[in-house]
């Protein structure tokens, strides 16, 4: 680790900063002792990463951040207490939300007119607590949104409700006018499509088409996400692709309320959380990424911080469990978690260390 340097010692302060997915150990500077570079340094951190209609790392991280914060500190605490699994009766479910045909509204006109009324239909009818979206462009341009949600919902349910809201806006009528014209001679089959799209099922599309007079595309996918390790980094992975075609205008993301209210802790280093560190490095199986005068990254493997040092376990256990009663509050009604077992834990933990 490295040292605090003896001329230096007034100007810095060490924090620990404490999360579901990371606990982060970090040399900070009081504002008041920054010489003038580091002050034009912080001036220029500011002014980078402006809007450019894509998700930057940043951005991909600060996600990552919030689905930890959200799934992975509930599926911690329901480990701590068990009993409360039947009680808040979870389902993670992941929803992808398309048009039927080009777009012909800005993205701007779109998230108001269809994603923010669904998303407050999807609270109010069905009983969505919690919810992340991220928005991304087809490769015809089009934007479609993917959006995590925390209750289980009929598939015929979310595509009455969100064609329900592109109506309005003209998308059914334009499929509509589309896929009669298509088919003007019957059905045509459509060769290009066929690897993904087998003349069968190109078939019973058709059908459908025709007993619905049109009036029902298949603009939405419903996923319910279960037994998958580590869940909260699946969805990271799966929900931040980043394969949009084009800039997309307006925000890119984002999420409910609560969700937005959990952040991470700040407590101040002490040298008893020094040694733990130190003593965490040796550890067999821990891994040095980066180094610098301000910080190293470690990982380490988590079961053993479970066994050996209990303290910061203990906070980082506080930390998931005050995090999801503030999410479902019924979770406040509970007496005190039991002490978790590290074997039932599936996590590995980053550490940046001073």
């Amino acid at each position: 680790m490295a040292q605090t340097q003896p001329n230096t010692i007034s100007r810095y302060f060490d924090q620990v900063r404490i999360s579901n997915a990371r606990i982060t150990c970090y040399r900070d500077t009081y504002p008041d002792k920054l010489d003038q570079e580091a002050k034009e340094k912080r001036v220029a951190n500011l002014s980078r990463g402006k809007y450019n209609g894509y998700l930057s790392h940043k951005t991909k991280i600060k996600i990552r951040e919030y689905l930890h914060n959200w799934i992975g500190s509930v599926e911690q605490a329901l480990k701590m207490c068990p009993k409360h699994k039947n009680k808040l009766r979870l389902d993670w479910v992941f929803v992808t939300l398309t048009l039927p045909c080009n777009q012909n509204h800005t993205d701007q006109e779109i998230k108001k007119g269809a994603l923010k009324p669904f998303l407050h239909q999807m609270e109010r009818l069905h009983g969505w607590r919690n919810w992340l979206y991220v928005c991304e462009t087809q490769k015809n341009g089009n934007i479609h949104f993917h959006i995590v949600g925390d209750a289980r919902v009929n598939h015929r349910e979310i595509r009455d409700l969100w064609n329900g809201y592109l109506r309005p806006l003209g998308y059914i009528q334009d499929y509509r006018d589309a896929q009669e014209y298509k088919h003007r001679n019957g059905f045509n089959y459509n060769k290009q499509a066929s690897e993904h799209w087998t003349f069968e099922k190109q078939q019973v599309a058709y059908m459908n088409g025709l007993a619905s007079n049109w009036s029902d595309p298949n603009t939405t996918d419903i996923k319910r996400i279960k037994h998958v390790y580590n869940l909260p980094a699946y969805l990271t992975k799966y929900i931040t692709k980043s394969d949009s075609t084009r800039p997309i205008e307006g925000r890119l993301w984002g999420c409910s309320d609560k969700i937005r209210d959990i952040k991470p802790i700040t407590i101040p280093l002490t040298y008893r959380t020094k040694q733990i560190f130190q003593q965490l490095a040796d550890e067999k199986g821990s891994q040095l990424f980066r180094t610098d005068f301000n910080w190293t990254l470690w990982r380490f493997d988590l079961h053993t911080l479970m066994h050996q040092y209990p303290v910061l376990a203990e906070i980082w256990h506080n930390y998931n469990y005050y995090s999801a009663r503030h999410l479902y509050p019924e979770l406040k009604s509970s007496q005190f978690f039991k002490p978790i077992q590290a074997r039932d834990l599936q996590y590995e933990f980053e550490f940046v260390s001073v």
